[in-house]
């Protein structure tokens, strides 16, 4: 049984299509950004799309605080948020390797 034929411009509209998803889902991992709170609420903290802390808010609370628990409240609350980035950012690679995926399998099947 021959395979079906396809033309250039349909290769060339696949791709363009594949490649403005591929833009989108870059442009909606450097936006990323997580915020996460101690429990205490002294301490606020904010990642960047890498990790990187990019914010840190502290309450007048925190002023109380011994250094080395406001450091501790500092570290766990990067942490909390970095891992919630990690999660979030996870999901969306997640969703580009479905659609590789489907790509792969949609290259193939022609």
């Amino acid at each position: 049984m021959a395979s079906p034929r396809v033309t250039f411009d349909e290769v060339l509209a696949d791709v363009g299509e594949k490649l403005t998803q591929l833009q989108q889902w870059q442009r909606e991992l450097a936006g990323l950004r997580e915020t996460s709170a101690s429990e205490s609420g002294a301490v606020a903290v904010e990642v960047d799309a890498f990790g990187v802390p990019s914010r840190l808010w502290l309450d007048p609370s925190a002023l109380k605080l011994r250094p080395a628990e406001l450091g501790r409240q500092i570290v766990d609350t990067f942490d909390a948020a970095a891992a919630e980035l990690d999660g979030r950012r996870g999901e969306l690679d997640r969703e580009l390797t479905q659609e590789t995926s489907t790509w792969e399998q949609a290259g193939t099947a022609r």
